[in-house]
């Protein structure tokens, strides 16, 4: 099998074939990569395969996944864990730190809307707040991600905030939503920002 070649860039493009065919034959071995590779990129490409075949014997060790030293394998178990939408990933999910580049806070907030869970959401809407801009606007994305019309009434409160950003982040979400609601908000919004503007 080509996962087990000498060559890590043949191993990893086998990994992410396996994942792209969605290869249930190849789980145990894409698992076994996962667990016991000293090599990150392919533990990273195992994992993201993993979540493309969606197979919920995986969703433990992806968890586990989480706590790897390398970046890339973390941010890609997070990945697959949204794809397989398990609610068992919630916990491990939120309680995950960003990076102080916060280049994480994107798959984590995605893979939060995508597992729809009520605590995920919950916890989406908090981080609408935070102070970091990035977190803010990847929040509102996978707010909408997350099943959108129930998040429509919180993200129009969040059109009052006097953040920039998050007002923005919320705007943006708002739209992507396209609910009839949200435009008289933010018709309203935008008539406030153009007058605080001039």
């Amino acid at each position: 099998m080509a996962l087990r070649d000498s060559d890590s860039a043949v191993q990893r493009t086998a990994a992410l074939a396996l994942g792209l065919l969605r290869a249930r034959s190849a789980v145990g071995p894409l698992l076994a990569v996962l667990r016991a590779s000293s090599e990150p990129d392919l533990k990273a490409a195992a994992a993201f395969a993993l979540g493309l075949i969606k197979v919920r014997r995986a969703v433990e060790p992806l968890i586990q996944a989480l706590k790897d030293p390398n970046e890339k394998v973390r941010t890609n178990s997070a990945i697959a864990l949204g794809q397989l939408g398990d609610p068992r990933a919630v916990e491990p999910l939120l309680s995950l730190p960003h990076d102080r580049e916060h280049e994480t806070c994107a798959p984590i907030a995605m893979a939060l809307g995508q597992l729809k869970s009520e605590r995920a959401v919950k916890a989406l809407l908090g981080s609408l707040n935070d102070e970091n801009p990035d977190i803010c606007q990847n929040a509102a994305v996978a707010l909408v991600v997350s099943g959108g019309s129930q998040q429509v009434v919180p993200l129009i409160k969040a059109l009052d905030s006097e953040r920039l950003i998050i007002w923005r982040s919320a705007a943006f979400a708002l739209g992507l939503l396209d609910d009839k609601r949200a435009v008289s908000p933010l018709i309203a919004a935008c008539r406030i920002a153009m007058f605080e503007s001039a």
